[in-house]
């Protein structure tokens, strides 16, 4: 049996996902590779350079894969992230994906 694609279903804008943490530690490789191989969405990164455990060695992303780098702040237990909203600006983000950590302020922000 053959299936046809209906016309312009290809055609269509792959959505620009966001995923945003506050660095991604190494053991993260295979889900990051995975979603930025991805044929349905285009992912962007959004993280801080270093991992906020410097005992965890941080993923190194290759130059296949869009990051934008943030800046973090911490006070106290508290982090603010700072150039997320100009990044999803730039990239023109229709959707985010936040790590969920109640101490990381600007994704209580950032969301609705």
């Amino acid at each position: 049996m053959v299936v046809m694609a209906r016309p312009g279903y290809n055609d269509a804008p792959r959505a620009r996902v966001a995923v945003i943490y506050d660095g991604f530690p190494h053991y993260r490789k295979g889900i990051i590779e995975e979603l930025a191989a991805s044929d349905s969405c285009e992912y962007v990164f959004f993280c801080d350079s270093e991992y906020r455990d410097a005992s965890i060695k941080t993923y190194t992303f290759g130059p296949e894969i869009t990051v934008v780098n943030t800046r973090s702040v911490w006070r106290g237990p508290f982090l603010f992230q700072g150039g997320i909203l100009a990044g999803i600006r730039k990239h023109q983000i229709s959707h985010c994906i936040f790590l969920g950590n109640p101490w990381f302020i600007s994704y209580w922000l950032l969301t609705p």
